[in-house]
Order: C-alpha cells, then sequence, then structure tokens
C-alpha cells in the first residue's frame, strides 16, 4: 500500500469517528422525541371492538389499532424542526474543521511528492552535467531587487529532467498569476510572474516551479561549507488561492548535488523562532512539513524540533 493510500485511509477513519460522535450526540438530543414516540405506542390500546376500525376483519382476527392512538406515534412539526436545526448546527461545527483538515493532509501529500520529483530529477541532472557548480551561468539583470546585475547558475539543467507541461523560461507567459504573493504573516512576498530572474515553469500535474540560480553563497552547517546554487519556489496547487508561504507555496534549495527542503539547518530550536508562525514569514516551514508531515504551525504557536511537533 503506498504512503498516499494510508493516508487516504487514514483521513478515512478520522471522518468515520467524527461522524459517529454526529450521530451519537443527534441521538442524545433526539431522545426526547423518541421517547415520546415509544411512549405513545406503549398506549396502543388493542381490543375484539370493531368500533372506528379502519377495515374489515378477516376470519380469525381478533384485535385492531384505534386511529387515535395511530395519530399519536407521528412526529410532530417542531419535532422535525427542532431535528433539522441539530443536524445544522452540528454540521456547521464539523464540516469546516475536517475540510480544513483534509486540505492540509493534500498540500503535505503533494508537496512529498514534489520533493521526490525534484529530487529524482537533480541526480538525473547531475548525471548528465555534473554538479550544479559546473552548470552553466547566465547574466541576471535588477528586476526589482536592491541588488545590481549578477551572474547566476542557470536552473535550465533541472528543469530539462522535469514532466513539464508549460515552460515560460524567464519571461512573463502565464505560469504563475500576475499577482504578488503573500508572506505567512500577511506581508507583501514577491510577484514571481513579472520577475525576470525567475525561470517560470507548469508541472504535468499542476504544480508551479519558479526556479532562480545563484551566486554560490557560502553557508556553513555543521562545520562544513555548504552552498547553495539556487532556489525553487513550489505553489502546490497551482493559481489557486491562497498563494501564501506556508500554506501552497513552499521553498527549496538547489545544492550542488541535490535538493533541501529551507529551513533543513534550523531543526534544533523552536519553530516560531524560525520564522515559521503565523507570525513570521513560513519560508522555514516547507522542512517541517516534510519532516513531521502536518500544518499544525497554522493553528498554535508552541511548537518545536525538540519538542512539541502536534497541537494536539
Amino acid at each position: 500500500m503506498t504512503g498516499l493510500n494510508i493516508q487516504f485511509l487514514s483521513l478515512f477513519e478520522y471522518d468515520v469517528i467524527i461522524w459517529h460522535f454526529f450521530i451519537r450526540m443527534l441521538g442524545y438530543y433526539c431522545s426526547n422525541a423518541v421517547g415520546r414516540i415509544v411512549k405513545s405506542t406503549s398506549r396502543f390500546t388493542l381490543h375484539t371492538s370493531l368500533k372506528r376500525a379502519a377495515f374489515t376483519l378477516a376470519e380469525g382476527a381478533t384485535h385492531v389499532v384505534h386511529f387515535d392512538d395511530i395519530r399519536r406515534a407521528a412526529f410532530t412539526l417542531a419535532e422535525v424542526l427542532i431535528t433539522l436545526g441539530i443536524i445544522g448546527v452540528v454540521a456547521a461545527m464539523t464540516m469546516p474543521v475536517l475540510i480544513q483538515n483534509h486540505r492540509e493532509k493534500v498540500t503535505v501529500t503533494q508537496l512529498k511528492k514534489t520533493y521526490s520529483v525534484l529530487s529524482q530529477a537533480m541526480l538525473m541532472a547531475v548525471n548528465e552535467n555534473g554538479t550544479a557548480d559546473m552548470w552553466d551561468a547566465y547574466q541576471s539583470e535588477n528586476d526589482g531587487d536592491s541588488e545590481e546585475s549578477v551572474t547566476r547558475f542557470t536552473p535550465v539543467n533541472l528543469v530539462k529532467q522535469l514532466k513539464v507541461a508549460k515552460d515560460c523560461g524567464f519571461t512573463s507567459n502565464g505560469c504563475f498569476p500576475a499577482a504578488e504573493y503573500k508572506a505567512l504573516n500577511g506581508a507583501a512576498e514577491r510577484d514571481f510572474e513579472n520577475l525576470s530572474r525567475y525561470y517560470k515553469i507548469v508541472l504535468s500535474d499542476g504544480t508551479m516551479l519558479a526556479l532562480e540560480g545563484y551566486e554560490p553563497q557560502k553557508d556553513v552547517f555543521d562545520g562544513v561549507e555548504d552552498r547553495a546554487y539556487g532556489e525553487i519556489w513550489v505553489d502546490t496547487n497551482g493559481k489557486k488561492f491562497p498563494n501564501k508561504v506556508g500554506k501552497d507555496l513552499f521553498l527549496f534549495l538547489y545544492k550542488k548535488d541535490r535538493i533541501l527542503p529551507y529551513g533543513y539547518n534550523n531543526t534544533d530550536k523552536p519553530l516560531s523562532s524560525t520564522g515559521c508562525s503565523t507570525a513570521g514569514t513560513g519560508y522555514n516551514c516547507t522542512a517541517w512539513v516534510l519532516y513531521n508531515e502536518n500544518m499544525d504551525y497554522l493553528h498554535c504557536d508552541d511548537l518545536s524540533w525538540t519538542g512539541k511537533r502536534q497541537c494536539k
């Protein structure tokens, strides 16, 4: 059984538990109405009289139910309306939570799939073209950032290994929405469509990628020089909203010979201190989602890489 099937079954089991609880609650609130019916039916009068009978007794029949008792056994309009009202209230309370949980599980699954696809593509790119530090370079003009024109390592070798439905290159050609994305805290992030330093593509499953090559940046991790040669922004649900970091937009780095989720080197501290919270940018949430398989940072602010991993 695949990981995706297991996650689907887990979600299905969770939904069954929720709806089982709903039925129990409905039974509790409707107990008075049901009690009235039981009490009423217990008063049915069975006798041998044919007075007010609804039909002619067949030969050998000895009992008949009176019309008055049958009328008392029905639901009243008030009981029906109360029951429908309870159903509406319970549904209004539970459905948004179920829908949100489902969307988050879908996002986690899609992000894991995309990470696997990118990692495989990187391996093939390295096999064919050498490590990222050997890839061709291109000149990037200043297109909105404070930096001047720089020479960057091109991500084209990586792009060639992906199943691409639409390739916009470094131009604005509809691969991304022509609107500014937001950070997790709501601050303005960037408009990928109109930034010419990003190589923009849409994968065959609808996932959108914006790849930028870096001037090699020196980074030290665990005492070892660890350079990044570019970044990859992944929008897991295409042009659909919310277009926000940490919700449907996630950041990866491509190193010399591998892809890593942003935040991979910040796993020794409280999550909120890394910016992965509703008060932060959300950049470091990529590593959290992949390693912990949840997006609980959207619901509580006391999570930690070294402690609490879920809200509940």
